[in-house]
């Protein structure tokens, strides 16, 4: 009789994995827009008003809950700066990006 349990850890095993990547994936680009829309909403490259405002606190709000659902919830330390940086501590993993 086959064992149930290997064959489901095998596939917990793969999503962990799946999900961890995903997350870490995700975390790149939702640090630039989280750090991006910082500098737009405090004024870094002129005013935003009214109804660009509102699209901006949207877009950071939204930013906020897609890294609390992906697992990647640390906000940024110095806004965009960081975008280019392994946060995930599997940095090795990926190439270097090209400056």
């Amino acid at each position: 009789m086959p064992d149930s349990t290997a064959s489901t850890s095998q596939p917990d095993a793969a999503r962990g994995i799946f999900l961890g990547d995903l997350a870490h994936d995700l975390s790149t680009p939702l640090t630039a827009i989280h750090g991006a829309t910082e500098l737009l909403l405090a004024g870094t490259y002129g005013p935003i008003e009214g109804e660009q405002r509102a699209l901006m606190l949207e877009v950071l709000a939204s930013a906020r809950d897609l890294r609390a659902e992906t697992g990647a919830s640390r906000p940024p330390k110095a806004g965009w700066r960081d975008a280019g940086r392994g946060r995930s501590g599997n940095a090795s993993r990926r190439a270097p990006h090209p400056s």
